[in-house]
């Protein structure tokens, strides 16, 4: 079995409670300048609303076609909610979870569900990931920081953690919208760098920041490969034997927790995901393509056919990771 962990989707039927203006004007459709329909959260422009995102058996025609018997389907990133009031974003929340179960149910053996979360109240994020669990959601997906400002190391996420780890509840964590920078105002590097950046980033404050080491069995897929972090373990190493300040919160060489995580296969390039299999390991690697985006890796797929790995590690990557990371 071939398990995809990162797909995302737009569900019809919330679009319709936008037309039909049953949200708050948080979420709107605009005609974006390529003349086609796209979403407006909060003031930010999100994914274009086509086939691709909207319609699941297109989307299960793709899986098909590249041989991918399950999606993991989850929200589109920039739908994530995290700077609406507290009781819109719950709302909306649920609407997108019941809608992504709707389809995981019409649609059997296909998909399973990651649940979006109102990360800026937590007392209500855990009332909705007990929900979202208790009808049939996998998983979590949220992003890799509430904003550019606050990162899960934050005390105030220990709670969260505390509860997510007791529900024994995969999280996979995905950068929210990166805000765009000078720097990155060009050749869409706000996605080419800036989206593996927030990985990076995030990823090293869960790891300095002791999370792991008080959670130890917290189940944290990354994506995008892990950013750069996996490129970046030696010197993170070499930062926690000379520097006080990497040695607060943690009592390992930071590597040590690095590859207590998993990791999607979106390399783009295949000495990358050599690289990434023997530095994190076989059985933390899921495959996963970022689908339908035009920056999904596709590829990723064909490489592992050819790589000189054993057939079990290939098996593994393929849907025996993923098969037990979402306890299916």
């Amino acid at each position: 079995m071939k398990i995809d962990i990162h797909s995302h989707c737009i569900p019809e039927t919330f679009i319709q409670k936008i037309r039909d203006n049953e949200i708050e004007d948080h979420v709107r459709i605009i005609i974006s300048e390529d003349g086609k329909e796209a979403l407006l959260l909060n003031g930010r422009k999100g994914p274009p609303l086509t086939e691709d995102f909207l319609n699941p058996e297109k989307k299960i025609k793709g899986m098909d076609k590249r041989g991918i018997d399950v999606h993991a389907l989850s929200i589109s990133p920039p739908l994530y909610l995290y700077g609406l009031p507290d009781k819109v974003g719950t709302a909306i929340a649920r609407t997108i979870n019941d809608d992504i179960m709707g389809i995981v149910n019409k649609y059997p053996g296909r998909f399973i569900g990651l649940a979006t979360l109102p990360m800026q109240n937590l007392e209500l994020a855990l009332k909705e990931m007990e929900r979202s669990l208790s009808m049939g959601m996998k998983g979590l997906s949220i992003g890799t920081s509430l904003n550019e400002e606050v990162y899960f190391d934050h005390p105030k996420f220990i709670p969260f953690f505390a509860s997510v780890q007791k529900a024994g509840c995969p999280v996979v964590l995905h950068p929210p919208h990166v805000p765009l920078n000078p720097r990155l105002d060009s050749y869409h590097l706000v996605n080419l760098i800036g989206n593996p950046l927030d990985t990076t980033i995030g990823m090293a404050r869960i790891v300095f920041g002791g999370i792991l080491e008080k959670f130890p069995e917290l189940k944290l897929c990354f994506v995008h490969a892990g950013g750069q972090v996996p490129y970046l373990m030696g010197r993170f190493d070499h930062g926690f034997r000379v520097r006080k300040e990497c040695k607060k919160n943690i009592f390992k060489p930071p590597s040590e927790y690095i590859k207590m995580l998993y990791y999607d296969t979106i390399t783009h390039h295949p000495l990358a995901l050599k690289y990434l299999i023997e530095q994190m390991g076989s059985d933390h690697i899921v495959i996963g393509s970022d689908d339908p985006a035009d920056m999904a890796d596709y590829n990723s797929y064909n490489i592992l056919e050819t790589m000189d790995i054993s057939e079990n590690e290939k098996e593994m990557i393929y849907g025996k990771n993923a098969q037990l990371l979402f306890n299916l």
